[in-house]
């Protein structure tokens, strides 16, 4: 349903505006590396439950319910990685592209990273997108990353982003509780999930931890279909 899927035709189908998916590329390899456990079954039996069990599928499977999810694809990528729907643009065209399909969008979800396009994209988004429909995905929860790494990249980021956004992104302290940050209309930051945003019941019991809290701030946003 993922793969292979053609992006535009997904979108031009769809009753509700599209979310764009942004993150450097390197990313992906984080994003797109299976669980231990299902590793373990790939690596012994040949056969698991991959496209499940990889981190930007587990995003992508809580928002498209909510509109086609898009990401631009990696050059020269053979296989396309499971999740969002990629379509591609040449180096040349990327930030045109993106100026021209994130208005469009009702959510722009931006993976965080220390890549220049991705800066670019951070300070394109802050200047012309209203914040309510932002949504930051801490890079440095996702992957089997020591916690003295995890620690050190959001600082970094911290530190890179000071002049981008009006307030300061949350500390560390605070984003390894988090799965994502929202903004309020001011760019007041807001970790998700949290005492406004907290995942139900039901919500805890069929989706992943890593994801708490995001369905339900869709429909807080009024998001929902």
């Amino acid at each position: 349903a993922f793969r292979g899927t053609n992006a535009l035709y997904v979108t031009a189908r769809s009753p509700y505006p599209p979310i764009l998916y942004l993150r450097s590329f390197p990313f992906d390899e984080r994003a797109s590396a299976t669980g231990k456990l299902m590793g373990w079954i790939e690596r012994n039996f040949g056969f698991g439950l991959i496209e499940d069990d990889t981190a930007e599928m587990k995003v992508v499977r809580a928002l498209r319910r909510f509109g086609p999810v898009l990401a631009i694809g990696r050059p020269g990528e053979l296989r396309e990685p499971p999740g969002a729907l990629r379509f591609y643009v040449c180096d040349e065209l990327w930030q045109s592209k993106i100026e021209e399909i994130a208005p469009a969008c009702q959510l722009v979800v931006l993976a965080t990273g220390d890549s220049a396009g991705l800066q670019w994209e951070f300070e394109h988004v802050a200047r012309v997108l209203d914040p309510r429909c932002v949504l930051i995905w801490p890079h440095v929860n996702v992957g089997h990353v020591s916690a003295e790494q995890r620690r050190e990249e959001w600082q970094q980021l911290q530190t890179r982003m000071k002049d981008v956004l009006p307030h300061r992104l949350p500390s560390w302290d605070r984003v390894r509780e988090a799965n994502f940050i929202a903004f309020d209309m001011q760019w007041i930051p807001i970790c998700i999930p949290n005492e406004a945003c907290r995942p139900p019941l039901w919500e805890r019991l069929v989706t992943r931890p890593s994801i708490y809290g995001l369905t339900t701030f869709m429909r807080q946003r009024r998001l929902q279909p």
